[in-house]
Parts: structure tokens; C-alpha cells; sequence
């Protein structure tokens, strides 16, 4: 059976009522009826060396109070009590510690007759002189030792253990227990009551059962069951009385029993504890973190008053921020790019799964008001271009542009006029097809045979440097070339540059191309070419559809064979785009797609793959992520965005983006 060993600090600093509570309340007296009415051995740990401050008659009672309830005392210290500045035991010379343990021992003799054999400095304070004086005073044992505080100074060549017992000058080092979580940073906090939440508590007590370590140390104050404001000022704190019973209760039901450091003590030199193995529990559940943080920053917050005015700023700063975070999420018409939904819808119409079919008629999304909205500007030849621009988290452009020219642009533009051809028979529109055609043919970059445009910025999200180029701008200008070949199919020069571009779908990121073949050889298309691979759900796609327009008009069997492997890695992978409320983007980050993304072209590349293919998985998840637009899933999606989005903060230094 586990151990518990539950050990009681009793200990004044601002009156006497911090062991006797407030009237008598939600001092020792709840402590010691809690422990009798649940059946619970603990060790009290007196500062006797108070009792210069306070007198003897407190002493007298608390002690007697203990002894007729059958509990264990032993021998606490801290010597500002009487001595200030010092505050802690190891800023004292060895001569002066033995002084003050010493005396101490001598006041604890007076009311128990008899001399201690366990001790635990006051803020586990002790250092190497510390435990060299407990072994020729013969304490037996010692609870001064506590993993990564700052004030414990007991050097890793006496004990270098965390939670398991050791040995050390004559002494059993018994240390106080500690866990490890991660909140900003990783942090190591003792367990003890005042700061942890019961589901912390209870996820540390799951965590030893399962582990090798057969005991843990609890620590709480005579105190405990009270708020001290300021160390000056108490009042009553019932929720923890209500936490400790709840504690106790648990772990017992868990198969846990409480001992005290004798009766543990006498298992370790009887062998049946386990007294080599160590372990150290790591809380890494959201709510139980979330719940100890709170207590945590409860318990400065009612220290501390300087700490107050910090948090009050910080709380007003943080719901402005709050307010902004919300006017993004919740209002986001106001964003250019969420009006031009209204343009994007599906067009299938033209299509279903006849191979006989070899025109391209509509693309597969409706762009006959491409760019619009896009603030773009035209050159003397007339091709689009950007202003450059530069975000240092996300995107760093490359020295001298002084026009940025998007190949997609030029692709979009020849898929738009296109489009607009076939509907009004507008022949003035071959003109501009043919200017933008032709700009891509000049500005291809062919390496080991594969055809890329090159981008001339940093994408630090994917560690993509200058020349990068990725399935979605592939696919994209795949169709816009194959439109411009149904056009003019005597232009071999186009014909050529898309076998270049098949050549890039087939060729692997480590030898210059697009593809990603994974352990069950599934044929990726990234749109972002890097590895480890990111798996992008849309510029796969994009690029799938791409290798279908080229095989429409042009029979070829390359083209087909890389949109059937496509189609195959999408149905195998769709769920993994699922989180149950919303989609994901990709699949190197944890973080759910944004609105745009999920209803204006995830739904809609869905649809079109069901019209292409007629497989039913394609039609049953576009049918289930139309249903996340709705509540409760959007709301879902809300509230997952402002999670990841604080996420991206504390990972990434952006609320934002994901900058490496």
C-alpha cells in the first residue's frame, strides 16, 4: 500500500491565532478534528524557538492538544523569530546554527520529555552544516530537502535525490515532494496544500500510484485554513478545510494510507517501502494547471498587496486585449477578406467522373471577380504586381524587390479571363490570357528538370527560405497553363513546361520538388515544401486539382496516375483534418483553420472532389464541416481560436503566426 505522510508546520508570524484560528475556528483544533473524524496520522512540526515571542502557555496547549490525539511532534525552526534580517537557517554560521538548534531542542524537551529525532528548517532553509549538526545532535531523520528551491542549500554531493529517500551524515533525508509543470516556463512546486488545487493533488496522487516511488510527502501550515492579507490580517478560508477533507478522502479511496515519519521511518528499515526508485510528477492536464495557477496566484494575491496593485493593471490591460481579441473573431465582415466569400462559390456543374470528358470548360471555383478587392498594381506590360511588404514574425523579403510578382496572381488572372471567354465569347480576353501565359513561361526557374516560381521572401512558419515555391502555386498555374494549351494545343512550349511541372509533383523536397512520400506511401503535395512535412489540406488539394485539368485536355497518363495517388493520401488522411468542431489546416501544428479558410475553400475543394471522383467520404465530411458553420460548433471554433491563439504567444512570441 502507498504512503502518505502528512506534515503540519505549526508556526506563528502575525498572532496567536494562526494555530488557534479565529475564535477558535479554522485553526488547529478544525485540524486535529478533520484528522480524527477521518482516521489520519500526521507529524506536527512545532517552532518551539518562538516561544521566546509568544510565551509558554500557547506552547503548553497546542502541544497537549496534539499529544491527546495521538499525533507525532517534532522539531521545526525558523530563526527570524527573534532574530531579524536573517530570515533563513543557512545564512547562519555553522556555530551560530548549532546555537539556535540547541536552544530549540532544549524548549522542545521542556514539553515533550524527551529529545526529537526528525526536523524541518523553516522554509526548507538548511544547508550542508545544517544536517552535520542534526547527525551529532542524533536526529534520525531529516525534512529540510526540497528539489529546486531556491532557499533549500543542501548541495547535490550530500543528497542528490528529488523525491526518494537517502542517506546522508547518519541522517534519512526525507524530502519534501515536489512536481513539475509547465505554465510559461517549467516550474517545480511542493505539494502542499495552500498551494495546490485538488485536481492537482488528486493527478499527483494518481500519477505516484502508478509509478515505482511508494510514498509522497504532503506539507501544510497550523494555518492553512486561513487567509493571511498582507501577513498582518486573517480571516476564515473554508474552501480550504473543504479541500483538505476532499483530499484525504481521495486518496484513500485510491489506496492510500497515512503514516507518520516514525511509522514510515520503521518501513524503510524493514525494506517493505521501496527506497530506490525516485520519480517526479509532471501535471500536464489543462484543467488541473489552470486550477493550481489560480491557487497559486490566490495566495499571492492575499500576501501580497503589491502584488494586488500588478494584478488589478494587469487584469484591466488584459480584458482591453480581451475586447480585441473578440472584436476579431466575432466580427469578422469587417474584414476584406471574409467579404469576398460572396464571390466564392462552387462550380461542378461542368464536371463528374466521365474520362471521356477532354474540355475544360469553368474552373472549379468561380473568379470572375479575381482581385478585385486585392490592392494590385499593373506594370508597363501590364502584369500584375505587389508592393513589397515585409512582417518580421511571418515573412522576411528579399533586399531589391521593389515589385513583388505572385505567380499565382498571373495564374488566377489567366483562369478568370478564361472563364470569362468561354461564358461571353469576349475574344479581346485571349490577349491578356496570352500576356500572362507567356510571363510565366519567361519567369519559370527549371532545376533537375522541375519547373518553379520562385517567391523572394522568408516563410519562417515552414524555415522556407528565399526561392521557395509549393503545391498550391503548382496546381494553380498547372490549370491556368492546361486552359492556355485547350486554347492553342499546336504550342509545344507549354506542353513542355507542364511535363516540367508533373516533374515537380513526382520529384521529392530533397531533390528539389514538391513530393512527400510517407511511410505508407501516401503521395503528399506540399504546399509548403519542408522537412519535417506539414501536410497543408488545401495546397494539396489545389495541387490535385492542378494534375486533373492537365489529364482532362491532354489524356496524360503521369497526370492521372499522381491525381489518383492525390485523391488516395486525402481519403486516407481526411479525419486527421477533423478536430469534431472545426478544420485543421495542416498537420505539423495544433491549430484549427481560420474562418475563410474552412467555409471558402476547404467545404468547397471537398465538394469538388466528391463531383470528381463521386467517392462518399468526400461528400460525407464537406456535409460535416457545413455543419460546424452552425452552433454550437462555431462557438467551439471561437473559443478555440482565442486558445490557440494565446498558444501561438507563449510558443511563438505572436498571437498571430508561428514564426520559428
Amino acid at each position: 500500500m502507498k504512503k502518505i505522510l502528512l506534515t503540519i508546520d505549526t508556526e506563528f508570524i502575525i498572532s496567536k491565532n494562526e494555530i488557534l484560528g479565529i475564535k477558535g475556528s479554522n485553526g488547529i483544533d478544525d485540524i486535529l478534528a478533520i484528522l480524527e473524524k477521518e482516521n489520519v496520522a500526521a507529524t506536527f512540526f512545532i517552532d518551539y524557538y518562538e516561544m521566546k515571542k509568544w510565551g509558554e502557555e500557547i506552547f503548553s496547549e497546542i502541544t497537549e492538544k496534539i499529544k491527546n490525539t495521538g499525533h507525532q511532534i517534532e522539531l521545526h525552526l525558523h530563526p527570524d523569530t527573534i532574530k531579524k534580517g536573517r530570515p533563513h537557517l543557512h545564512q547562519y554560521s555553522k556555530e551560530e546554527q548549532k546555537l539556535l538548534i540547541e536552544e530549540s531542542i532544549e524548549l522542545f524537551e521542556r514539553f515533550n520529555n524527551r529529545k526529537p529525532k526528525f526536523f524541518r528548517a523553516g522554509s526548507y532553509s538548511a544547508n550542508d552544516a545544517t544536517l552535520e549538526i542534526l547527525s551529532e545532535k542524533n536526529f534520525i531523520a531529516d525534512l529540510s530537502f526540497q528539489h529546486k528551491q531556491k532557499r533549500c542549500k543542501i548541495s547535490k554531493n550530500k543528497f542528490d535525490k528529488i523525491n526518494q529517500v537517502g542517506f546522508v551524515e547518519n541522517l534519512t533525508e526525507i524530502p519534501t515532494s515536489v512536481y513539475k509543470y509547465k505554465f510559461f516556463t517549467t516550474r517545480y512546486n511542493s505539494i502542499n496544500l495552500e498551494w495546490c488545487s485538488l485536481s492537482e493533488l488528486k493527478e499527483i496522487t494518481e500519477q505516484i500510484k502508478k509509478s515505482e516511488l511508494d510514498y509522497f510527502v504532503v506539507m501544510m501550515h497550523s494555518f492553512s485554513f486561513l487567509n493571511r492579507w498582507d501577513r498582518k490580517r486573517l480571516t476564515k478560508n473554508n474552501q480550504q478545510k473543504k479541500k483538505f477533507v476532499n483530499f484525504i478522502r481521495y486518496a484513500k479511496q485510491s489506496g492510500y494510507e497515512f503514516q507518520t515519519v516514525s511509522e514510515f521511518l520503521k518501513e524503510t528499515e524493514n525494506k517493505t517501502i521501496n527506497t530506490t526508485s525516485d520519480f517526479l510528477p509532471e501535471v500536464k492536464k489543462m484543467l488541473p494547471i489552470l486550477t493550481g495557477a489560480f491557487a497559486k496566484l490566490r495566495g499571492k494575491f492575499i500576501l501580497n498587496k503589491k502584488f494586488r496593485r500588478i494584478f488589478l493593471i494587469s487584469s484591466i490591460l488584459s480584458f482591453i486585449f480581451f475586447l480585441f481579441l473578440l472584436y476579431i473573431l466575432f466580427f469578422n465582415l469587417f474584414s476584406p477578406g471574409y467579404r469576398e466569400m460572396e464571390n466564392v462559390n462552387v462550380n461542378v456543374t461542368s464536371w463528374n467522373a466521365d474520362n471521356d470528358i477532354t474540355t475544360i470548360e469553368s474552373y472549379f471555383i468561380e473568379l470572375k471577380d479575381y482581385k478585385i478587392k486585392t490592392k494590385n498594381f499593373k506594370d508597363e506590360n501590364g502584369i500584375l504586381f505587389r508592393k513589397p511588404y515585409s512582417d518580421t514574425v511571418k515573412y522576411k523579403m528579399k533586399k531589391g524587390v521593389e515589385k513583388l510578382y505572385i505567380p499565382t496572381d498571373m495564374s488566377g488572372t489567366i483562369i478568370r479571363d478564361y472563364t470569362k471567354l468561354f461564358l461571353t465569347k469576349d475574344s479581346s480576353l485571349i490577349e491578356d490570357i496570352n500576356l500572362n501565359a507567356n510571363w510565366l513561361l519567361q519567369n519559370v526557374k527549371i532545376e533537375n528538370n522541375c519547373a518553379m516560381w520562385e517567391h523572394p521572401y522568408i516563410f519562417t512558419k515552414y524555415d522556407l527560405d528565399y526561392g521557395w515555391c509549393g503545391a498550391w502555386a503548382l496546381g494553380n498555374i498547372l490549370s491556368a497553363i492546361s486552359r492556355k494549351i485547350q486554347l492553342a494545343p499546336n504550342d509545344t512550349n507549354f506542353i513542355q513546361l507542364s511535363e516540367k511541372i508533373l516533374n515537380s509533383f513526382q520529384t521529392k523536397i530533397e531533390e528539389g520538388g514538391i513530393l512527400y512520400i510517407d511511410k505508407n506511401q501516401n503521395y503528399w503535395y506540399e504546399e509548403y515544401p519542408a522537412i519535417p512535412p506539414n501536410h497543408v489540406l488545401n495546397g494539396h488539394i489545389n495541387g490535385v486539382l492542378g494534375l486533373f485539368d492537365y489529364w482532362r485536355i491532354t489524356g496524360n497518363k503521369r497526370a492521372k496516375f499522381l491525381f489518383d495517388k492525390g485523391v488516395e493520401t486525402t481519403l486516407n488522411y481526411l479525419e486527421n483534418f477533423d478536430s469534431g468542431f472545426w478544420s485543421f489546416y495542416d498537420l505539423e501544428y495544433p491549430y484549427i483553420t481560420d474562418y475563410f479558410y474552412h467555409k471558402g475553400v476547404h467545404i468547397p475543394q471537398l465538394k469538388i472532389l466528391w463531383q470528381l471522383t463521386q467517392n462518399e467520404t468526400f461528400k460525407t465530411y464537406y456535409k460535416k464541416w457545413e455543419k460546424y458553420l452552425d452552433e454550437p460548433y462555431y462557438t467551439f471554433y471561437k473559443l478555440k481560436m482565442i486558445y490557440d491563439g494565446f498558444h501561438r504567444r507563449f510558443t511563438y512570441k505572436s498571437f498571430f503566426t508561428l514564426g520559428k
